[in-house]
């Protein structure tokens, strides 16, 4: 059976700690022997909402 992992994390107000983010949730992948696709990861700026 192949595993597939998702993972999902908020990041509001987080722009400051994704490379972080991606490093931690890359080593700790790493570690399952499988190769990944990072090129999925997809980050999103915010935009500021109507007030």
């Amino acid at each position: 059976m192949k595993i597939t992992y998702s993972i999902i994390a908020p990041i509001f107000n987080e722009i400051d700690n994704l490379s972080e983010l991606y490093r931690r949730v890359k080593e700790v992948m790493d570690t399952t022997g499988r190769r990944g696709n990072s090129s999925s990861l997809t980050t999103a700026r915010p935009t500021a909402r109507p007030t």
